[in-house]
């Protein structure tokens, strides 16, 4: 990672008192997109314990035009199950002016086919073309996302077991990392040794 987006990372990661007991599970990732007006660029893995949290930041440097497809942005799916079966959480910031703020949503589904709930936040982040996030989840299947303090839970049913981010129409990168937050006194998924 470049040293100036590691101190991006390090300085916008966030503050809520969960990200305090975070614990890291994998040395930061970068991920540069450059995505054509109305494309996007994808990324995705798979996650089993200890992991149950990737936590964030985004960074544009270039938005792109109007298309009729994608507004410039950044989506993080974490997935569980495949096929017709699959069920997912979906953080998505979108810059819907072609410029910051970001709009963030929080969606979960069922196969891409059904939404299954919805949250949106009232934060605008972006202003200064970056943004936050935690993202953590249970075996329960319970999905909670983190942005500037603001904090919205969804359920898939099931732990999820892969990540996938995607930045559209536009150019940026994504710093990330794994990791373990506390479930609690039934935590089937045991803190990193």
């Amino acid at each position: 990672m470049k040293p100036c987006v590691a101190w991006l990372f390090l300085s916008l990661l966030p503050t809520c008192a969960l990200a305090q007991e975070f614990e890291e599970a994998t040395a930061a990732k970068s991920l540069r997109f450059d995505a054509p007006d109305g494309h996007y660029q994808t990324w995705s893995g798979e996650v089993s314990c200890p992991v149950n949290a990737i936590r964030g930041v985004a960074h544009f440097e270039r938005y792109g035009r109007p298309t009729t497809v994608w507004h410039p942005g950044i989506v993080i799916f974490v997935r569980a199950g495949e096929g017709r079966a699959e069920r997912h959480v979906r953080l998505a910031f979108h810059a819907r002016k072609y410029r910051p703020p970001f709009t963030v949503d929080l969606d979960s589904g069922l196969d891409d086919a059904r939404t299954l709930g919805h949250a949106t936040f009232r934060i605008r982040p972006g202003s200064d073309n970056g943004f936050s996030f935690l993202i953590y989840w249970n075996a329960s299947g319970e999905v909670a996302a983190e942005v500037g303090g603001e904090h919205h839970t969804l359920r898939i049913g099931k732990r999820p077991d892969r990540i996938q981010i995607n930045g559209t129409t536009g150019a940026g990168t994504v710093g990330f990392q794994f990791g373990h937050v506390s479930e609690g006194e039934h935590d089937e998924c045991k803190p990193i040794a």
